[in-house]
């Protein structure tokens, strides 16, 4: 299995474990309640020390008017306290697989405007660096 691969299947799982609300690239046909998040691991850079990612992580409100309470709620959940010994979320966060190692640092944190003006957005970024082997 490609490290790709791999690594995509361990953020699904830490992503299930913080919400029910977060999906991969789209929603798709489901209906996902409002707020919720969509997520996107990119293509990678590999320096020969270790095979850099970057992933992204959308949140999306539908109809909130001026309050974000909900969506930057959702957004602090999965971002987590960033903990260094015990992250509650992404921010910080190891991942130990027998295969690969994938430490997940935020780089930024973004309030976007959407087109349509009934939807608030949330944007955090995250490096996600992968090295081979636990």
């Amino acid at each position: 299995m490609s490290r790709s691969i791999e690594l995509r299947k361990a953020l699904q799982d830490v992503f299930d474990a913080l919400t029910a609300r977060a999906r991969y690239q789209t929603i798709g046909t489901e209906t996902v309640a409002s707020p919720h998040i969509t997520w996107e691991l990119s293509s990678s850079i590999d320096d020969g020390i270790f095979e850099r990612y970057v992933l992204t992580v959308d949140g999306w409100e539908i109809d909130a008017g001026a309050d974000t309470t909900a969506l930057e709620t959702l957004m602090g959940t999965v971002d987590g306290d960033g903990d260094l010994g015990n992250p509650s979320g992404l921010h910080r966060r190891v991942i130990n697989l027998p295969t690969i190692r994938a430490v997940i640092y935020r780089e930024s944190r973004l309030s976007l405007t959407d087109p349509d003006s009934r939807v608030r957005r949330r944007q955090y970024t995250y490096q996600v660096q992968v090295f081979q082997g636990s």
